[in-house]
């Protein structure tokens, strides 16, 4: 006989089970992608299902404080060093043709 709290109880098991799976193909696509951008974005969907196992396994106070400095301000931080560099190397590649 299968109560209530044990059907619960399956069903966050079989949730943590699956964002951990989804964890493990997003950070092995980020580290295998040879485009940044794309890296990037797999980075915030990484961030963003960690933050949901942080708050399954009730800790909210964790997620409260990784969801902004995860999911916008890393990749944000990450996008505006590539777009600078990205553009210093166009202008060395510029001065080198003289």
């Amino acid at each position: 006989m299968v109560e209530v709290g044990d059907t619960s109880m399956l069903i966050i098991a079989i949730m943590i089970l699956v964002m951990s799976l989804i964890t493990i193909v997003m950070a092995y696509l980020a580290v295998i992608e040879k485009n940044v951008l794309y890296s990037v974005i797999y980075l915030s969907f990484l961030s963003i299902c960690y933050s949901i196992l942080y708050y399954t396994l009730t800790a909210p106070d964790v997620v409260l404080a990784y969801i902004p400095i995860s999911t916008i301000l890393l990749p944000l931080i990450i996008l505006t060093i590539l777009a600078k560099t990205s553009k210093k190397k166009v202008v060395e590649h510029e001065c080198r043709k003289d």
